[in-house]
């Protein structure tokens, strides 16, 4: 392990103890941090492709064809309120301008022809809302990463109203970094249960509809890489 890496944890295990913060809630995220800490940037970032990708096949085994993350444009178009997250989740699902989707909508063993009785109907407006739910996922994450840049502004923004003599004391950038820290870690545990709302929803309607799970798990583990990612980018800044 670097000596850096290694600093970098012994001061992150310092700040938690020392604002009494060290708590099994957690752990999860001082995990995540270490195996950041550990790994490769470039790695971490061909592992967070790789799980974006399946987990967008998974999605396209379940029909819904078109869905693709925010652009850059986009996403920051969403976290600057022109973009509603209703038309943000239309751009993500691939809806045409009338509305329409391309295609999201799950058929089993349905004749093109045949009449849509009332529990055919249901299941279809149980896929739409399927369908909503994974463009939602995209959505937080997008907003979620806003936040974050955010948060990254506001540190320089304190940095520079820092004396001289402040600037170059250790207390006084330590002090940002715990408070930048709070902000981002409150950031993720709203995020995380707004997922988890998300994936609570799904698997029961997949339950529901007589589909497999996976889908949940694949959404979930891009989630996580993601996360990952993002504790890499703001490690490599310090």
């Amino acid at each position: 392990m670097k000596k850096k890496t290694v600093i970098l944890l012994i001061i992150f295990l310092v700040i938690l103890i020392a604002g009494g913060i060290f708590a099994r809630k957690y752990w999860n995220y001082f995990s995540a941090f270490y195996y950041v800490a550990t790994q490769n940037s470039d790695k971490l970032v061909e592992k967070k492709e790789e799980t974006d990708q399946k987990a967008i096949d998974t999605i396209k085994e379940y029909g819904i064809e078109t869905v693709r993350p925010l652009s850059e444009e986009e996403s920051s178009k969403l976290n600057s309120g022109e973009l509603t997250e209703e038309e943000a989740v239309n751009i993500i699902l691939g809806k045409t301008d009338n509305g329409t989707e391309a295609s999201t909508e799950i058929t089993q063993n349905q004749e093109n022809n045949q009449v849509v009785n009332s529990e055919q109907q249901k299941l279809q407006e149980k896929n739409e809302e399927i369908a909503q739910l994974i463009g939602k996922v995209y959505v937080l994450k997008a907003k979620f990463t806003g936040e974050l840049d955010k948060i990254e502004k506001w540190v320089h923004e304190e940095y520079r109203k820092l004396s001289s003599e402040e600037k170059k004391s250790t207390s006084a950038k330590v002090k940002i970094g715990r408070s930048a820290y709070s902000k981002a870690l409150a950031l993720q545990s709203d995020c995380d249960a707004q997922m988890e709302e998300i994936f609570g929803r799904l698997t029961v309607l997949l339950k529901e509809t007589g589909q497999s799970t996976a889908l949940v798990d694949e959404i979930r583990a891009a989630y996580e890489n993601e996360k990952k990612v993002k504790i890499s980018y703001y490690m490599d800044k310090i």
